[in-house]
């Protein structure tokens, strides 16, 4: 189905604006972007595997996993190169724009001057971009590879036909090892409880739509709050540019304190006490990090270290 992505632009007027904090205003806006990213990834997923042809893939299982690795590969970047590149930059271009214009506020009162105004270029997102599709790109190819293996090998064992073999790979495109797993385990226990040839197939079929759904949601949830982090350093640096931080300005890592608050992040504020430099990475258990997120669906933003 082709894509179609509605980019809105909510009115500014807010009671209260000024009183909520950076990290709020971050929630808030990364929140929107989620929603539009969701429904963008979610079509993706399901564009990726409409343009899979049962009868092209039994072709190229006949010929081997490599070949059915670069069929899989050739839809999966027409998808992504023919109709989400142009959406998704102008998605996140208009979105980061927004976000600073947000958090415009907050720094004016932060830095008492609530008359000041940067001058802050439409962010240009396609270095951003090409770094977030091909995070994705390599991520789906990774796990693609790894399922048409897996299926290669189950069908051998299994006596499959390359046709069977072919729908069961159909089944699992997109989904990550784990939901890949899952929808495997699902097929075995419904195959050994002795259910229909059209049961199983229902059924795998619901579990991985569920999963596709939930894989959108997740990237939605992660890339969003990249977008807005990426946007506050923008706003920043701007600042900092124009004089009005100072050379040595500090930044601190913020988590979101409560019961969701995860052993990766909880203990980098205290790794980078008294904050790092606008250019300089934050140290985590991860390794030296520039920004949140720090891993998927993290909530951590940044924050400014005023004396």
């Amino acid at each position: 189905m082709p894509l179609t992505l509605t980019l809105t632009h909510r009115p500014r007027l807010r009671l209260h604006q000024e009183t909520r904090e950076p990290w709020q205003v971050l929630h808030a806006e990364a929140g929107d972007l989620e929603r539009q990213l969701d429904t963008l990834w979610l079509s993706v997923f399901l564009d990726f595997r409409g343009a899979l042809d049962a009868s092209m893939l039994t072709q190229a299982l006949q010929h081997g996993a490599l070949p059915t690795e670069h069929a899989l590969w050739s839809a999966w970047h027409g998808v992504t190169q023919a109709q989400t590149r142009l959406p998704l930059l102008s998605l996140l271009q208009e979105s980061a724009g927004r976000i600073q214009e947000a958090l415009t506020p907050g720094l004016q009162q932060l830095l008492e001057a609530p008359g000041l105004r940067f001058d802050v270029p439409t962010p240009d997102m396609t270095p951003f971009l090409d770094q977030y599709v091909g995070q994705e790109l390599v991520g789906v190819t990774d796990t693609t590879r790894a399922q048409v293996r897996q299926i290669v090998r189950q069908a051998v064992e299994s006596g499959r036909t390359h046709r069977q073999a072919a729908t069961a790979l159909r089944e699992v495109v997109g989904l990550t090892p784990r939901q890949t797993n899952a929808v495997d385990a699902l097929r075995q226990q419904l195959t050994d409880e002795g259910r229909s040839d059209a049961y199983i197939t229902s059924q795998v079929e619901l579990a991985a739509d569920r999963g596709i759904r939930l894989r959108a949601q997740q990237i939605a949830r992660t890339e969003s709050m990249r977008v807005a982090n990426a946007a506050q350093q923008q706003l920043n640096e701007q600042a900092q540019e124009d004089g009005w931080l100072p050379a040595d300005q500090k930044r601190a890592w913020l988590v979101t304190p409560d019961q969701r608050l995860c052993e990766r992040c909880a203990p980098i504020p205290g790794m980078n006490s008294g904050g790092v430099a606008l250019d300089e990475p934050f140290q985590t258990p991860e390794g030296p990090t520039m920004l949140p997120p720090l891993h998927p669906q993290c909530r951590c933003t940044i924050t400014l270290v005023m004396a």
